[in-house]
């Protein structure tokens, strides 16, 4: 394996979950694609999110407020 491609098989009741949830229109496939692309991209977001807060723990932190206040706005 190789080429960063993974794959996820569903079946069942997902799979009618699906076809309801989204019509015809477009490939089953192609949606459940987009949506766990979207997943996965939301997931790194979140970690990246998380492990900047990690690093600035311990360090200054300003209230918007103040910077407002500060810079006369």
């Amino acid at each position: 394996m190789g080429g960063g491609e993974n794959q996820l098989m569903i079946g069942g009741q997902a799979v009618q979950r699906l076809r309801r949830a989204f019509p015809r229109q477009t490939a089953l496939e192609q949606k459940a694609e987009k949506i766990i692309t979207e997943w996965r991209e939301d997931r790194d977001a979140i970690k990246a999110a998380n492990a900047a807060e990690k690093r600035s723990e311990g360090k200054p932190r300003i209230r918007a407020q103040d910077l407002y206040k500060e810079c006369r706005l």
